[in-house]
Parts: structure tokens; C-alpha cells; sequence
């Protein structure tokens, strides 16, 4: 009986033991593991959430990016078309090669048909409010595995429905300002905000609309500093407003490649 007893002691003991040098092999590993990652968030409509097919991407995209991390929908790992992909596929691809030191996570939340006046409207809309929801609880995940980060970038692609809407430039100039400074205000004051113009080839909105959206991006790039826009007239279509996957991917590194080119201009202006 006594035996049995010690014999029951050991295990005991010899299971706590374990758990112990478990518990601290575990510390010790996710310390050795931190890492300090540098964040982009991408908010934005269709063209953000993506229309193309992923079965057309080339083997390289297909693959995950284990050097990159993406957060979007119920998916947190290595960035990948999961299950569809906008342009944090190339952006993600283009960033990691030009700047090969550093640790990035693309934390994403995009919903087609969305409008900035009223969806993403900073003062309540609900897709703005999906849009924090969803950066908060993957920059949590981050920290709760023992990294740091910091945010160091907006990506934003918006507009069409505005432009169907019949949104003014006066008042989508508006709205896209203080959409910026809110971001800035949340996340980093002095963080780029890159975004790209309404294209000539979104045929859907030719005329006074796409006139009067396009004009004012082009005012905010001009009046708010740290804005970066690019063009997007040359691309290629999978209908009258959404790009295809060439299209798609080009656009992810044209935003890509201004981010990088701000890095650029901030190092000249001794930032």
C-alpha cells in the first residue's frame, strides 16, 4: 500500500517536473523567438478585397511568403491568397525584397461596395469600425506571442463608390482628409497614407463622377502631406470597374514601390 503511494508521489512529481522544464523551455524559446515587425493596414472596397482569380497566379504567389505575415479575415500567418487576394499579394512581396532586414505584417479588411462617407465614416461608420476591430485584434495576436511592432503605413484603395454615388470633390476631399488624420491620430502621426487614383480604364465611371473623386485625391496628395498616390489608368480590367490579376498585382507594387520611395524622401528631409 505504501509503495503504491510513493509510487503514485513519484509520478506525480515527475509530472510536475516535466510541466515546469515544459513551461520554461516555452519562455525561454518565445523570447528568443520576439521579433519586432513593421505594420501596414489596407482598408479599402473591391478593388482592395480583389476580383481576380487566384487559380491564374503565378506558382511563385501561389505559395505562402513565409517572410511576410498577413492578417485578414479568420487567417494570421505567412501571406498568401487566402482565399482571394488585392494587392498586399505583390505589395507584401515587393516591400520584403526591397528592404530584406526587416520584418513586415499586412493586417487587411476590405468590403466591396463601401463608400468613406458613410461606411468608413470615422465617427461610427461600420466598416470603419470593422476595419479597428480587426487591426486590433491582429496587432494583439502579435504582442501576445511576445513581438513588437509598429505601424508603418496605410494602404488604401477607395473611391468607386463615391464616384457612383455622386460624391462632390469638396466633399470627398473632406472625407478623405480627416480619414487620414484620424488613421494618423490611431496609429502613427506621421505614417504615409498610399493610395491610388480612380482609373481612366474603370469605365463604369467616366464622366462627371470619376471627374469629380479623382479630382479631389488628386487635391489631398497635393495638400496633405506624407500622401502618396499613384496612377492606375494603364491597367488592365476584369470588367468596367475591377482590375484583373495582372492589373492587381501591378497595382500592389506601384504602392509598394511608394512606400519605398518615401523612405527615400523622408531620409532626404533628415526624418
Amino acid at each position: 500500500m505504501m509503495k503504491a503511494v510513493w509510487m503514485l508521489m513519484d509520478a506525480q512529481l515527475l509530472g510536475t517536473l516535466r510541466a515546469s522544464l515544459l513551461f520554461l523551455l516555452l519562455t525561454v524559446s518565445g523570447s528568443a523567438a520576439a521579433d519586432h515587425y513593421k505594420v501596414f493596414l489596407f482598408g479599402g472596397q473591391s478593388n482592395m478585397d480583389g476580383r481576380a482569380n487566384p487559380q491564374d497566379l503565378p506558382e511563385s504567389y501561389k505559395q505562402p511568403q513565409e517572410d511576410v505575415l498577413y492578417s485578414h479575415n479568420k487567417h494570421f500567418g505567412p501571406l498568401k491568397p487566402n482565399p482571394g487576394f488585392g494587392p498586399e499579394l505583390s505589395f507584401g512581396r515587393t516591400v520584403a525584397d526591397a528592404l530584406p532586414e526587416e520584418r513586415f505584417v499586412m493586417i487587411k479588411y476590405a468590403a466591396g461596395g463601401t463608400d468613406l462617407y458613410e461606411d468608413w465614416a470615422v465617427d461610427g461608420g461600420a466598416d470603419y469600425t470593422r476595419f479597428k476591430n480587426a487591426v486590433r485584434g491582429a496587432l494583439r495576436r502579435l504582442t501576445d506571442a511576445g513581438h513588437t511592432y509598429e505601424v508603418v503605413g496605410m494602404v488604401w484603395v477607395q473611391g468607386e463608390s463615391d464616384a457612383a454615388e455622386g460624391r462632390t470633390t469638396a466633399q470627398y476631399q473632406s472625407d478623405l482628409t480627416t480619414f487620414i488624420k484620424t488613421i494618423r491620430s490611431g496609429y502613427g502621426e506621421d505614417i504615409p497614407f498610399i493610395y491610388n487614383r480612380l482609373g481612366t480604364n474603370q469605365t463604369s465611371l467616366r464622366g462627371k463622377p470619376f471627374e469629380q473623386i479623382s479630382t479631389a485625391q488628386e487635391n489631398v496628395n497635393e495638400s496633405v502631406s506624407g500622401t502618396h498616390m499613384v496612377y492606375v489608368d494603364d491597367l488592365s480590367m476584369k470588367d468596367r470597374v475591377h482590375f484583373d490579376l495582372e492589373g492587381t498585382l501591378t497595382l500592389g507594387e506601384r504602392l509598394a514601390k511608394a512606400y519605398v520611395d518615401s523612405l527615400s524622401e523622408r531620409e532626404e528631409n533628415g526624418q
